[in-house]
């Protein structure tokens, strides 16, 4: 059975946050990303983000060529971010300037494989929520909201 729309954009979201690196132009390397999410106790490079996915919700349907209905749909994702850090401010802002630089410059990502899947991603809202100064690790939540369409007759082909 061929992966669903949500997976193959799951897989892309993933693949396209490992390429946030200072080589690549970013404030940041990003040592890892979880999807599903790992443990902290578990994490041993920095900065590391988990994935959290919201839950799906159908936003508009649309009648495409040849009478091909088209369903939009919304899906949030927060970016659950572990970062190695003597200042967590500037920590949270860096990681939001890198993904929202790397989301915001195009409305498509390649996957593992080179091809390009179609969605728009907005950002929507960042908070600062832990800083463990004994370890210098600070906790970042950065959510987005991806849109993107599919066919109803193939609901594994983004539109």
């Amino acid at each position: 059975m061929a992966d669903s729309a949500r997976t193959k954009l799951r897989e892309a979201i993933k693949y396209g946050i490992q390429q946030i690196t200072i080589a690549n132009g970013y404030r940041n390397t990003v040592k890892g990303v979880y999807d599903p999410p790992m443990s902290m106790e578990r994490f041993s490079d920095y900065p590391c983000i988990n994935l959290q996915w919201g839950i799906e919700q159908r936003t508009g349907e649309h009648l495409g060529a040849a009478n091909d209905s088209l369903l939009d749909l919304e899906l949030p994702f927060t970016c659950e971010c572990y970062l190695k850090t003597n200042d967590p401010q500037q920590a949270q802002d860096d990681i939001l300037a890198d993904l929202q630089t790397y989301f915001g410059s195009r409305h498509w990502i390649p996957n593992s494989a080179g091809d390009q899947t179609a969605f728009n991603c907005v950002y929507s809202s960042s908070e600062l929520w832990g800083w463990e100064e004994q370890k210098g690790i600070a906790g970042v939540d950065v959510t987005f909201d991806l849109w993107y369409r599919i066919r109803l007759n193939n609901p594994e082909a983004l539109h």
